[in-house]
Protein backbone atom coordinates (compact mmCIF):
# COMPACT_ATOMS: atom_id res chain seq x y z
CA UNK A 1 0.00 0.00 0.00
CA UNK A 2 1.29 3.45 -0.92
CA UNK A 3 1.80 5.91 1.92
CA UNK A 4 1.49 9.61 2.75
CA UNK A 5 2.73 11.16 5.98
CA UNK A 6 1.45 14.45 7.43
CA UNK A 7 3.71 16.07 10.03
CA UNK A 8 1.94 19.00 11.69
CA UNK A 9 2.61 21.27 14.66
CA UNK A 10 0.09 22.30 17.31
CA UNK A 11 0.55 25.17 19.75
CA UNK A 12 -2.52 25.60 21.96
CA UNK A 13 -4.74 25.29 18.88
CA UNK A 14 -6.76 22.21 19.76
CA UNK A 15 -9.98 23.37 18.13
CA UNK A 16 -8.21 24.02 14.84
CA UNK A 17 -6.28 20.74 15.14
CA UNK A 18 -9.53 18.79 15.52
CA UNK A 19 -10.96 20.47 12.42
CA UNK A 20 -7.77 19.78 10.50
CA UNK A 21 -7.70 16.08 11.44
CA UNK A 22 -11.34 15.77 10.40
CA UNK A 23 -10.54 17.31 7.01
CA UNK A 24 -7.62 14.89 6.54
CA UNK A 25 -9.83 11.95 7.45
CA UNK A 26 -12.60 13.08 5.09
CA UNK A 27 -10.14 13.59 2.22
CA UNK A 28 -8.67 10.14 2.85
CA UNK A 29 -12.02 8.49 2.05
CA UNK A 30 -11.43 9.11 -1.66
CA UNK A 31 -8.06 7.28 -1.68
CA UNK A 32 -8.83 3.91 0.00
CA UNK A 33 -5.71 2.31 -1.51
CA UNK A 34 -3.43 4.78 0.26
CA UNK A 35 -2.37 4.80 3.90
CA UNK A 36 -2.49 8.29 5.46
CA UNK A 37 -0.43 8.70 8.63
CA UNK A 38 -0.61 11.92 10.69
CA UNK A 39 2.06 12.83 13.24
CA UNK A 40 1.18 15.73 15.54
CA UNK A 41 3.97 17.56 17.34
CA UNK A 42 2.33 19.22 20.35
CA UNK A 43 4.41 22.31 21.10
CA UNK A 44 1.98 23.58 23.73
CA UNK A 45 3.90 24.50 26.86
CA UNK A 46 1.70 22.33 29.07
CA UNK A 47 -0.84 19.56 28.79
CA UNK A 48 -4.20 21.12 27.94
CA UNK A 49 -6.47 18.40 26.63
CA UNK A 50 -6.48 14.98 25.05
CA UNK A 51 -6.17 14.85 21.28
CA UNK A 52 -8.45 12.39 19.52
CA UNK A 53 -6.42 9.79 17.64
CA UNK A 54 -9.20 7.43 16.54
CA UNK A 55 -10.32 8.04 12.98
CA UNK A 56 -11.74 5.50 10.52
CA UNK A 57 -9.55 6.39 7.53
CA UNK A 58 -6.25 7.71 8.93
CA UNK A 59 -3.68 6.80 11.56
CA UNK A 60 -2.81 9.54 14.10
CA UNK A 61 0.20 9.63 16.42
CA UNK A 62 0.82 12.37 19.02
CA UNK A 63 4.26 13.59 20.06
CA UNK A 64 3.65 15.44 23.37
CA UNK A 65 6.71 17.68 23.51
CA UNK A 66 4.98 20.30 25.71
CA UNK A 67 7.71 22.75 24.76
CA UNK A 68 7.65 25.35 22.01
CA UNK A 69 10.41 24.11 19.74
CA UNK A 70 9.32 26.27 16.82
CA UNK A 71 7.60 25.05 13.67
CA UNK A 72 10.30 23.36 11.62
CA UNK A 73 12.36 22.13 14.57
CA UNK A 74 9.31 20.36 16.01
CA UNK A 75 8.83 18.62 12.67
CA UNK A 76 12.55 17.84 12.50
CA UNK A 77 12.37 16.24 15.96
CA UNK A 78 9.45 14.04 14.92
CA UNK A 79 11.33 12.99 11.76
CA UNK A 80 14.45 12.24 13.79
CA UNK A 81 12.50 10.17 16.30
CA UNK A 82 10.98 8.12 13.49
CA UNK A 83 14.45 7.54 12.00
CA UNK A 84 16.22 8.38 8.75
CA UNK A 85 14.85 5.45 6.76
CA UNK A 86 11.26 5.74 7.98
CA UNK A 87 10.06 7.97 5.12
CA UNK A 88 12.03 6.23 2.37
CA UNK A 89 8.99 4.33 1.08
CA UNK A 90 6.54 7.22 1.48
CA UNK A 91 5.43 8.80 -1.77
CA UNK A 92 4.67 12.14 -0.08
CA UNK A 93 5.53 13.80 3.24
CA UNK A 94 3.56 16.92 4.18
CA UNK A 95 4.74 19.59 6.66
CA UNK A 96 1.92 21.84 7.89
CA UNK A 97 0.34 24.08 10.46
CA UNK A 98 -2.94 22.94 11.98
CA UNK A 99 -4.96 26.07 11.18
CA UNK A 100 -5.69 24.82 7.68
CA UNK A 101 -8.28 22.56 6.09
CA UNK A 102 -7.81 20.17 3.17
CA UNK A 103 -10.28 20.21 0.30
CA UNK A 104 -12.21 16.95 -0.02
CA UNK A 105 -10.36 15.98 -3.21
CA UNK A 106 -6.91 16.95 -1.84
CA UNK A 107 -5.49 13.42 -1.68
CA UNK A 108 -7.30 12.34 -4.83
CA UNK A 109 -5.62 15.15 -6.79
CA UNK A 110 -2.27 14.60 -5.04
CA UNK A 111 -2.11 10.86 -5.64
CA UNK A 112 -2.93 11.23 -9.34
CA UNK A 113 -0.36 13.99 -9.88
CA UNK A 114 2.40 12.81 -12.27
CA UNK A 115 5.31 13.52 -9.93
CA UNK A 116 8.53 13.75 -11.89
CA UNK A 117 11.78 12.66 -10.33
CA UNK A 118 13.28 16.16 -10.22
CA UNK A 119 10.32 17.63 -8.26
CA UNK A 120 11.01 17.56 -4.54
CA UNK A 121 8.33 19.99 -3.33
CA UNK A 122 4.74 20.45 -4.51
CA UNK A 123 3.23 23.80 -3.54
CA UNK A 124 -0.60 23.55 -3.43
CA UNK A 125 -3.12 26.34 -3.71
CA UNK A 126 -3.48 27.79 -0.18
CA UNK A 127 -6.50 30.05 -0.22
CA UNK A 128 -6.73 32.64 2.53
CA UNK A 129 -10.31 33.58 3.31
CA UNK A 130 -9.07 36.60 5.25
CA UNK A 131 -6.90 37.97 2.44
CA UNK A 132 -9.09 36.54 -0.34
CA UNK A 133 -6.13 35.22 -2.31
CA UNK A 134 -3.94 32.19 -2.92
CA UNK A 135 -0.76 32.35 -0.82
CA UNK A 136 1.03 30.36 -3.49
CA UNK A 137 3.14 30.79 -5.43
CA UNK A 138 4.83 32.33 -2.38
CA UNK A 139 8.32 33.01 -3.74
CA UNK A 140 8.72 32.80 -7.50
CA UNK A 141 12.43 33.57 -7.67
CA UNK A 142 15.41 33.09 -5.36
CA UNK A 143 16.19 36.16 -3.20
CA UNK A 144 19.57 37.78 -3.65
CA UNK A 145 21.84 39.10 -0.91
CA UNK A 146 20.70 42.69 -1.45
CA UNK A 147 17.06 41.70 -0.90
CA UNK A 148 17.89 39.73 2.25
CA UNK A 149 19.87 42.65 3.69
CA UNK A 150 17.00 44.99 2.87
CA UNK A 151 14.63 42.76 4.84
CA UNK A 152 17.02 42.71 7.78
CA UNK A 153 17.08 46.51 7.81
CA UNK A 154 13.28 46.56 7.76
CA UNK A 155 13.04 44.20 10.75
CA UNK A 156 15.65 46.24 12.63
CA UNK A 157 13.05 49.02 12.78
CA UNK A 158 9.92 47.43 14.31
CA UNK A 159 7.83 50.55 13.82
CA UNK A 160 8.47 50.43 10.05
CA UNK A 161 7.67 46.73 10.02
CA UNK A 162 4.40 47.44 11.81
CA UNK A 163 3.50 50.11 9.25
CA UNK A 164 4.44 47.75 6.42
CA UNK A 165 2.18 45.01 7.80
CA UNK A 166 -0.77 47.39 8.17
CA UNK A 167 -0.45 49.65 5.13
CA UNK A 168 1.46 47.76 2.42
CA UNK A 169 1.32 43.99 2.97
CA UNK A 170 -2.50 43.64 2.64
CA UNK A 171 -2.34 45.14 -0.86
CA UNK A 172 1.03 43.81 -2.06
CA UNK A 173 -0.21 40.38 -3.17
CA UNK A 174 -3.53 41.73 -4.45
CA UNK A 175 -1.73 44.06 -6.83
CA UNK A 176 0.13 41.12 -8.33
CA UNK A 177 -1.71 39.31 -11.09
CA UNK A 178 -3.12 36.03 -9.80
CA UNK A 179 -1.35 33.05 -11.33
CA UNK A 180 -3.69 30.07 -11.51
CA UNK A 181 -1.40 28.03 -13.75
CA UNK A 182 1.08 25.44 -12.56
CA UNK A 183 4.72 26.46 -12.77
CA UNK A 184 8.21 26.03 -11.36
CA UNK A 185 8.88 28.41 -8.46
CA UNK A 186 11.56 28.99 -5.81
CA UNK A 187 9.51 28.21 -2.68
CA UNK A 188 5.95 27.62 -1.55
CA UNK A 189 4.12 28.98 1.46
CA UNK A 190 5.07 27.29 4.72
CA UNK A 191 1.59 26.57 6.07
CA UNK A 192 1.35 23.46 3.88
CA UNK A 193 4.36 22.01 2.08
CA UNK A 194 4.22 18.72 0.17
CA UNK A 195 7.55 16.94 -0.30
CA UNK A 196 8.59 13.75 -1.98
CA UNK A 197 9.40 11.03 0.52
CA UNK A 198 12.81 10.55 -1.08
CA UNK A 199 13.74 14.20 -0.38
CA UNK A 200 12.80 13.93 3.31
CA UNK A 201 14.81 10.71 3.51
CA UNK A 202 17.84 12.53 2.07
CA UNK A 203 17.77 15.45 4.54
CA UNK A 204 16.81 13.57 7.74
CA UNK A 205 18.07 14.27 10.34
CA UNK A 206 18.02 18.03 9.90
CA UNK A 207 17.80 21.05 12.17
CA UNK A 208 16.54 24.55 11.50
CA UNK A 209 19.13 27.03 12.83
CA UNK A 210 16.71 29.37 14.64
CA UNK A 211 13.32 29.37 16.35
CA UNK A 212 10.90 30.62 13.71
CA UNK A 213 10.44 32.21 10.26
CA UNK A 214 12.11 31.80 6.85
CA UNK A 215 11.66 28.03 6.94
CA UNK A 216 10.60 28.10 3.29
CA UNK A 217 13.94 29.60 2.21
CA UNK A 218 15.85 27.04 4.27
CA UNK A 219 14.00 24.13 2.66
CA UNK A 220 14.21 25.63 -0.83
CA UNK A 221 17.98 25.88 -0.47
CA UNK A 222 18.18 22.23 0.64
CA UNK A 223 16.27 21.26 -2.48
CA UNK A 224 18.72 23.21 -4.63
CA UNK A 225 21.60 21.38 -2.97
CA UNK A 226 19.96 18.09 -3.97
CA UNK A 227 19.25 19.34 -7.53
CA UNK A 228 15.49 19.26 -6.99
CA UNK A 229 12.78 21.77 -7.89
CA UNK A 230 9.59 23.29 -6.44
CA UNK A 231 6.40 23.03 -8.46
CA UNK A 232 3.22 25.06 -7.91
CA UNK A 233 0.11 22.96 -8.57
CA UNK A 234 -3.14 24.94 -7.97
CA UNK A 235 -5.43 21.96 -8.57
CA UNK A 236 -4.38 20.62 -5.14
CA UNK A 237 -6.25 22.89 -2.72
CA UNK A 238 -6.00 23.92 0.94
CA UNK A 239 -7.98 26.49 2.93
CA UNK A 240 -5.92 28.68 5.28
CA UNK A 241 -7.61 29.80 8.51
CA UNK A 242 -4.86 32.38 9.11
CA UNK A 243 -2.11 33.20 11.61
CA UNK A 244 -3.60 31.79 14.80
CA UNK A 245 -0.18 31.08 16.29
CA UNK A 246 1.79 34.25 15.54
CA UNK A 247 -0.81 36.95 15.04
CA UNK A 248 -0.85 37.98 18.69
CA UNK A 249 2.92 38.08 19.26
CA UNK A 250 4.37 41.58 19.70
CA UNK A 251 6.11 43.13 16.73
CA UNK A 252 9.53 43.49 18.40
CA UNK A 253 9.75 39.77 19.06
CA UNK A 254 8.56 38.92 15.54
CA UNK A 255 11.18 41.25 14.09
CA UNK A 256 13.95 39.75 16.20
CA UNK A 257 13.05 36.22 15.11
CA UNK A 258 13.08 37.30 11.46
CA UNK A 259 16.49 38.94 11.85
CA UNK A 260 17.96 35.86 13.53
CA UNK A 261 16.66 33.58 10.78
CA UNK A 262 17.83 35.77 7.91
CA UNK A 263 21.29 36.16 9.45
CA UNK A 264 21.52 32.40 9.94
CA UNK A 265 20.53 31.75 6.32
CA UNK A 266 23.27 34.12 5.15
CA UNK A 267 25.75 32.01 7.08
CA UNK A 268 24.44 28.69 5.77
CA UNK A 269 23.90 29.48 2.09
CA UNK A 270 25.60 31.62 -0.55
CA UNK A 271 23.29 34.29 -2.00
CA UNK A 272 24.48 36.33 -4.99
Amino acid sequence: MKQIAVLCVNYHSYKELKQYLNSINNAAILVPDWQIEVMVADNSDRFQQEITTTFPHIKVEIFPFYENLGYLNAIAKVASMKGKDYFLNYQFVIFSNVDISLELDFFEKLTTFPLQEQIGWLAPSIYSKQEKLDKNPSMISRPNLKQINRLIRLYEQPIYFQLYRKLIYPFRRKRRKTDDHHSLIYAGHGSCMIFSGSFIHKITPFQFPTFLFCEEIFLAELLIQHHLTVYYEPSIKVQDLEHINTGNINYKRLCQWHIESLQALKQLFIFD
